[in-house]
């Protein structure tokens, strides 16, 4: 439900005169399998949805199964601040600060919207985990100056790591994804997007072996790339976590009553349900408010 009303979202921002401001675009492409899995339960959602031929299957070696749609990318460098500018339009603030709890933040509003991501786990929910994810980026024609992975929009020299080595690449076209050997190739609008990891750790440091990994299991899946260079690299960590908790917590503090909606442990699923989960969570705040309401009568 989350993935469908995320989709038909992005379909509609898709075909509006902002598409080079939000990131988002349709692009083709296929998944594929070293052994054989279920369709999966979005084959529904997504467009053209079909099953690969064996002949499409050959150039992959060790792949056996593959199915081929056409989807939309949501490209967080863009989409994000677009996303901020709307809510400054509409009145609202940003403030950058660091808190130690939620308490810090209750104690000023009555109702607090909790999408801390990976930084959960340091507000007291230990079921969060990081997955860590090292992607690099093969120049087409623009320079890139924000990693697709980065939540914060300065990213810091540590997360980020600026190699001046570009090459154009305009061969890259359609997205090829090996979940069965966690490698994925993305064009994105400025460049392509190669990966990937999935790490328990927080290593924030570019890693020379995972590069290397990351080279080897794309340039397998699509020998061309050998001859691109790489002009940028970058980690960031999923906030991995069991489920997805989109709850509301009902707290006394000061004897008030306050809210928390929390939103958060999407692991690397965020951009594909953030609009479902995001409507879930204003109607808990909606529910929260109505409760504040009534208990004021």
């Amino acid at each position: 439900r989350w993935g469908k009303t995320t989709f038909d979202y992005l379909h509609k921002l898709s075909h509006t005169e902002n598409t080079s401001e939000t990131g988002i675009y349709a692009v083709s492409g296929c998944y594929i399998y070293t052994e054989e899995v279920p369709v999966p339960s979005w084959s529904e959602i997504v467009f053209g949805f079909r099953r690969m031929s064996k002949e499409e299957l050959m150039k992959y070696e060790d792949h056996k199964v593959g199915f081929a749609f056409t989807s939309y990318i949501c490209e967080p460098v863009l989409y994000i601040p677009w996303l901020t500018e709307k809510i400054k339009a509409l009145g609202g603030k940003v403030i950058q600060k660091h808190i130690n709890s939620l308490s810090e933040l209750t104690k000023y509003f009555d109702v607090v919207v909790n999408c801390s991501g990976i930084g959960a786990r340091d507000l007291g929910d230990k079921e969060v985990y990081p997955g860590r994810g090292q992607v690099m980026r093969r120049r087409i024609i623009f320079v890139v100056r924000n990693n697709i992975f980065q939540y914060n929009s300065k990213p810091e020299k540590e997360v980020s790591v600026i190699l001046p080595l570009q090459v154009e690449a305009p061969w890259v076209k359609h997205f090829v994804v090996s979940l069965s050997k966690v490698s994925y190739i993305v064009p994105l609008s400025r460049g392509v997007v190669l990966g990937g990891t999935a790490q328990n750790d927080m290593t924030r440091k570019i890693r020379l072996e995972d590069t290397q990994g990351i080279l080897d299991g794309c340039c397998k899946l699509m020998p061309s790339l050998k001859k691109a260079k790489i002009f940028h690299q970058g980690v960031g960590f999923r906030p991995m976590r069991n489920t997805v908790r989109i709850e509301l917590e009902k707290i006394t503090q000061d004897t008030k009553t306050k809210f928390v909606v929390h939103n958060y442990g999407h692991g690397g699923a965020g951009i594909t349900i953030h609009k479902g989960c995001a409507e879930d969570a204003l109607s808990l705040v909606k529910q929260a408010l109505a409760q504040l309401q009534t208990s004021a009568l």
